[in-house]
Formats: C-alpha cells, structure tokens, sequence
C-alpha cells in the first residue's frame, strides 16, 4: 500500500495531490458539518458564571445533539443503499476451472452414456459424443482453455492414472482401447443430473423458392367415364372422379353384395345383371350370363379412362386425367452443327 508523500511518490512526477473540495454529503449532514452555535450556558460560563450544574447540563444537551445527529446521518447512510461489488469467490483461474469441467465430464460419462460403449473408439468420438453432453448448462468443454491445450494431452493424463489405455491405431489417430472401471476416480463420481434450458424455438420462414425440392407422390389412377358412370353412380361415385385399382375392386364387391349377385354355389362367379353386362359385354356376347371375379375386374378397369394424382408436400393431391408423361431428354443440334439439351414435362413435376 502506497500513500501520498512516500518513496514511490517522490521517485515519480511529484504531482500534487488535486483540491476537490468537500464531498456531495446530505443535507443533514452538511448542516451538522457546520460549527454549533455556543449555548446561553457556555455564554454565562464566559461572563464569569462558574456554576457547576449549567455545564452539567450543557455537556448532557450536547451528548444528545450528537447521539440524534449520527443517528441521522446512519439512516441517510442506508438509504443511499450503497452496495459494495461482490468479491469473486472462486480464486481459481480460467484454466483451473476448464481442467475441473474436464474431468467431471470425463468421469460423468463413464458412469451414463459411455457405459456400455464397443472398443476401441475414437478419442474424438468419445469427446464429441460423450463428453460433451455432460456439461452443464450453459458451459462448454474447450480442452483449449484448460491447461492441458489438447485434448489428447488430456486422454494421457487419465491414462497415466490408470482410468483408461489408449493405443494409435492409425498414424496420428489415437482410440481408447479400454477403461477401468473400478478405477477409484470412477467408483466415487457422483452423477450429477443436468437440466436441460429449452430455447423458445423460432419457426423460420422459408419461402417456395428457397426449399429443397421434394418429388411428389405419384399414383396411378382409373377416372369414372360414360362407360362406367351407371355402376359407379349408384355408389356415391361421381364421373370424372379417380379410383386406385383397390378401390375399384371394392367399389364393384360391394356392388355385387348389395344386388345379390354373387353365385350361392361358386364365390368366384358373380351373375351379370343389366348394368354390369352392358359395361363388360362386348359384340357376339349376348348369351354370358356369369363371369369370374378376376375377369369381370379387369374388364371394368379396361372400360375406365386412365388418370394420375400428383401430391406434393404440404399440399393437397391433385387428380389428372390421361397418363402420366415422363420427363424427356433429347439432343438436338442447331444450326452451326451446335449440339443442345432439351428437356420437357419439368413443369408436370413441379421444376422449373
């Protein structure tokens, strides 16, 4: 400690010290920082008055002046709340701290994630996928920090220990072969448990143009036409409405077990009735009165326009009629024997 004055002083500039003035104090203060007025009973002491009880009296007055003024001044003290900078509590350097999260992490891991790891395993495995989920929050695990400066001068620390064995496998690739257990390091960590702060999540908005493209589910389809419009309208079908191949085939079941079509004797022959005969039935068929289930399906679906449904994500699907045309590549070559690219139906697809 240095004061004014002393050695240090006198061997710099010599400056002197700045006249400031007296401080900003409150008003009760300043007003009991002022000379008190002499009391009628020092005035009477001083005409040559010597009685004993007045100076009695006066010394009783000015205790108590004294004793309400700093009471005063106490009270206007608390009220400023002057508050004194908390002093770190933690002597410990930055690098001694990283060292302490080092080995908490370690020992941590073994007792959770890494308990029951295949060897050998990266060293830097290990660090990324165990280690590091066993910070606490809001802190994170730099081997740069700590006074080891790497992680590998770290691993050889517990090595020497005798917590873990690492071998280089491949030049400049170091593994962790194995781990004791047993180890008393290991035995006494107690695992702590950390709570995990969930950052409010911000939705980004990410515009058409700006997204991945993503194919769209493409299904093939057979759309309701004239041919087929009297059987499919008498089950809430409507024409021009596309139906999978399933769905056909439950349209027309339930078609056949609503009128009582299907042959007592053969499951696998349904009786043809006028709707269903003037759909199937071709020229010089006039005397087919049944027909297997397998052909009465297919020739239905031969009597169906062909259709597509494309639906992309985060959209609705949406139903075309006629067949699907694939994306089509062909050179070309343009006049000064220039060879092109051309390629049409993107737009079908949804790429432009």
């Amino acid at each position: 400690l240095h004061s004014f004055g002393d050695q240090l002083w006198a061997a710099g500039t010599r400056v002197e010290v700045p006249d400031l003035g007296l401080p900003d104090l409150p008003q009760e203060i300043q007003e009991y920082s002022e000379e008190p007025e002499e009391s009628p009973a020092l005035e009477e002491n001083k005409d040559g008055g010597d009685s004993n009880d007045n100076t009695t009296a006066t010394a009783d007055d000015n205790n108590q002046n004294q004793e309400s003024t700093t009471a005063v001044v106490e009270e206007k003290l608390a009220d400023l709340n002057v508050k004194e900078e908390p002093e770190n509590l933690d002597p410990r350097s930055d690098s001694e701290k990283m060292d302490e999260l080092l080995s908490n992490a370690f020992l941590q891991a073994w007792k959770t994630s890494a308990k029951k790891i295949d060897f050998p395993i990266l060293t830097s495995n290990f660090f990324r996928l165990h280690m590091v989920p066993q910070a606490p929050p809001g802190q994170t695990l730099d081997p740069k920090k700590s006074s080891h400066k790497k992680l590998s001068k770290f691993l050889a620390r517990m090595e020497k220990k005798g917590i873990i064995k690492i071998k280089e496998l491949q030049k400049g690739v170091e593994s962790i072969m194995s781990v004791n257990m047993e180890h008393e390091d290991i035995r006494s960590h107690r695992v702590v448990k950390h709570e995990q702060i969930e950052e409010p999540f911000e939705q980004e908005v990410v515009l058409p143009c700006d997204r991945d493209y993503e194919p769209p589910k493409i299904v093939e389809l057979r759309t309701v036409n004239a041919n087929v419009s009297k059987l499919f309208s008498a089950l809430g079908v409507n024409k021009g409405d596309g139906l999978t191949g399933s769905q056909v085939r439950e349209h027309l079941v339930k078609y056949v077990k609503e009128n009582n079509l299907q042959d007592p004797n053969n499951k696998a022959v349904v009786k043809l009735d006028p709707v269903i005969a003037g759909i199937v039935l071709g020229k010089g068929e006039n005397d087919v009165v049944t027909m297997k289930w397998d052909e009465l399906n297919m020739r239905v679906n031969n009597k169906m326009s062909d259709g597509y449904s494309l639906e992309f994500p985060g959209y609705k699907p949406q139903v075309y009629k006629g067949k699907l045309e694939p994306i089509d590549l062909r050179t070309a070559t343009r006049s000064g024997n220039k060879k092109v690219t051309l390629i049409t139906n993107l737009e079908i697809f949804g790429i432009d």
